[in-house]
């Protein structure tokens, strides 16, 4: 979910201070449009994810397969963040090149017009 807020409401469902029912509904799930707002929404941002998440496996020469990790709980996303968040290997892997990997041979591609 990218946005949602939970407001105690009612026993008649307007959201307010007394509470009669103790209940807390999600206001996204009341309002048609915030639904396919918030699918479209998290569709968007779920490819950009995946390949983000791909390019940074790759950096530690690990598979982009590994993502399926974050189907075990817990343990699975707290190994996952530390491979997101950890450094990637020194120099070329099975991925390709270091992209941090200072070239000097490397021809200059802008130049500074005065």
């Amino acid at each position: 979910m990218i946005f949602s807020i939970d407001l105690p409401v009612n026993s008649n469902g307007v959201a307010g201070k007394e509470l009669l029912s103790g209940e807390h509904v999600n206001v996204a799930l009341r309002n048609p449009v915030a639904q396919w707002a918030q699918w479209i929404g998290n569709w968007l941002l779920f490819i950009p994810f995946l390949s983000v998440a791909v390019r940074r496996l790759h950096d530690i020469n690990r598979s982009g397969w590994w993502q399926l990790i974050n189907f075990f709980p817990f343990v699975g996303w707290i190994v996952f963040l530390y491979w997101m968040i950890k450094k990637g290997t020194p120099g070329p892997n099975r991925f390709g090149e270091d992209p941090l990997q200072q070239d000097d041979n490397a021809p200059i591609t802008a130049q500074i017009s005065e």
